[in-house]
């Protein structure tokens, strides 16, 4: 009698502290990722010479659009050619000056969204920032 007597209180004092437990549980929710933050496709130093570059984009990602970072000098971005994986292409005139440690403004990519495989762009130099060299970052957005 007295061992159904201790494991009754035993069950009863466990329960207790289980849901005294679980009244404090904190629980906490996965966040989705923000939107329009952006993941560096590539960076290259821009040769005033040639006033042409390419960015070959490596991994798996689709984005729906681009922005470009720009450091050390002024540059003017003419024109840009995203090529895609599956070989199409979109020609977006871009016509933006884009000063030191500015960015571009966001530009919508064409069509459904697709794997980027190369940028190509077009480019000029700002007065007064000739004999500097520009550091230009392409940045893609989901």
């Amino acid at each position: 009698m007295k061992i159904i007597i201790l494991l009754s209180l035993a069950t009863g004092l466990l329960t207790t502290q289980i849901s005294c437990a679980q009244r404090g549980a904190v629980t906490t929710v996965a966040r989705p990722a923000i939107r329009n933050t952006g993941q560096i496709l590539g960076t290259t130093v821009v040769n005033f010479k040639t006033e042409r570059d390419v960015i070959r984009v490596t991994g798996a990602d689709i984005f729906r659009q681009l922005k470009f970072r720009v450091t050390d000098a002024a540059i003017e971005i003419l024109d840009i050619d995203v090529i895609y994986e599956n070989g199409a292409h979109d020609d977006i005139r871009v016509r933006q000056v884009i000063q030191r440690g500015g960015e571009s403004r966001i530009i919508d990519l064409r069509g459904a969204s697709r794997r980027i495989q190369r940028i190509s762009f077009v480019y000029r130099s700002v007065p007064g920032f000739r004999a500097r060299r520009a550091k230009l970052t392409v940045v893609g957005i989901k």
